[in-house]
């Protein structure tokens, strides 16, 4: 937020979109003129599109506040059809150098999402260069996505959370 103006940002048919709403208290208004309402349960922002979508920016642990702005992530969408869409992060913090207690480094705490999955039983699954921080260069690697997976989970279980999978076949 700035200057008490509060921004959702949610991705589309037609591209990413930001709503704005001013913030009184604990109500929030649109700015838009749109329909959309936003609602701080205390453990996550939910965002109510005009057309009945519902998005839940959780995992208020990981929101970020530096006193002029915070931060949260998508961790749930309700579709008007009914579809739910969920995602699943992963967080992971190291140190620029090598030495024993960062003597002379900075602690760097990065987020990815890992996998995304919806009420069809289907999965996205994000696979990246390095999937631990044991180095500061397997931590500059851990967030850079080298593929993603798509998979039908009654086929093959794999947690949206984990960092590899074991497959019976091929997925695209």
């Amino acid at each position: 937020f700035a200057n008490n103006v509060w921004s959702a940002t949610v991705f589309g048919s037609g591209g990413q979109v930001s709503m704005a709403f001013s913030k009184s208290g604990s109500t929030f208004t649109s700015l838009n003129g749109d329909g959309a309402t936003l609602v701080d349960t205390g453990s996550a922002y939910v965002l109510t599109l005009s057309n009945g979508a519902v998005y839940t920016y959780g995992n208020r642990s990981w929101a970020t506040s530096d006193g002029t702005t915070v931060q949260a992530r998508i961790t749930q969408i309700d579709l008007p059809n009914r579809t739910r869409i969920n995602m699943a992060y992963r967080e992971v913090t190291y140190c620029t150098n090598n030495l024993d207690g960062c003597s002379g480094g900075t602690w760097r705490t990065k987020i990815r999402l890992q996998g995304v999955t919806n009420s069809h039983g289907y999965q996205l699954h994000y696979n990246y260069q390095a999937n631990n921080s044991m180095t500061a260069q397997q931590g500059m690697n851990w967030d850079k996505l080298v593929s993603v997976r798509a998979l039908n989970m009654a086929v093959d279980a794999c947690d949206p959370a984990a960092t590899t999978c074991t497959y019976s076949q091929a997925w695209p």
